[in-house]
C-alpha cells in the first residue's frame, strides 16, 4: 500500500513495481494498493508526475482491481460542496481519461451559511505583489460591509493556502482598522 500517491514520479514508480514483482516495467498481479487524489498534487517542484498516478491506477484495473472513489465529504457543508460541484467541473473537466479531473462530492453536514466568492479585477501586467494588495483590499471591503450590517469582526475567517502573503493581507486590514488575529496553521484544527 502507497499512500499519497499522487506525488510520485516515475522512479519511485519503477521501484514499487520492483517491489511487487520482478518488473519495474510490468505491475503484476494485485499486489498493490494505492491511496491518492490527483487534485491534491503539490509536489511538481520535487519532481512528483501525477500523471504517474493515472498511468499505475489505470494498470491496477486492467489486472481486474477496483478503482474506489471516495465521494463522501466530512469536513465541508452542503452549500460549500454545492458550489464546488456547479464551479470546479468547468474549471477542470470531467473527462476520465485525462491525468486530472473533477469528480462531484457529496456533504454530509448541512449549514444555512452561503459561501461567497468575491471577483477581483486586475490587469494582466500587474505585478503578483500588486494583484495580491487588490485581493486583500476586496476582502477587506467585503469584510467592513459585513460589520456594517451588524456582522462581528469575530465571525469573519481568511484561510490562506500558504502564510507568504499573510503580511499583505495584515497591512490591508491595518489601512482598513480591521483587527485581526493571525493564527499558523501547523496544529491548527
Amino acid at each position: 500500500m502507497v499512500d499519497e500517491f499522487q506525488d510520485t514520479n516515475e522512479s519511485q514508480r519503477k521501484l514499487i513495481y520492483l517491489l511487487c514483482g520482478e518488473s519495474s516495467e510490468v505491475l503484476e498481479g494485485n499486489k498493490l494498493f494505492i491511496v491518492g487524489d490527483p487534485k491534491q498534487s503539490i509536489y511538481r517542484f520535487r519532481g512528483a508526475d501525477v500523471s504517474v498516478f493515472k498511468r499505475v491506477r489505470d494498470e491496477i484495473e486492467s489486472n481486474g482491481g477496483v478503482n474506489v472513489t471516495l465521494r463522501d465529504n466530512f469536513r465541508s457543508v452542503d452549500k460549500i460542496l454545492d458550489t464546488c460541484n456547479h464551479l470546479f467541473p468547468q474549471l477542470m473537466g470531467e473527462d476520465d481519461t485525462r491525468d486530472v479531473f473533477y469528480e462531484s462530492l457529496v456533504a454530509n453536514r448541512t449549514s444555512t451559511k452561503i459561501p461567497e466568492f468575491i471577483k477581483v479585477s486586475y490587469l494582466d501586467d500587474d505585478s503578483k505583489s500588486k494583484a495580491r494588495q487588490y485581493e486583500a483590499a476586496a476582502i477587506a471591503r467585503n469584510m467592513l460591509a459585513k460589520h456594517a450590517k451588524g456582522e462581528p469582526y469575530s465571525n469573519m475567517t481568511v484561510l490562506l493556502r500558504a502564510m507568504t502573503n499573510v503580511d499583505t493581507l495584515t497591512d490591508v486590514f491595518r489601512q482598513f482598522g480591521i483587527p485581526y488575529v493571525v493564527a499558523d496553521g501547523r496544529g491548527f484544527y
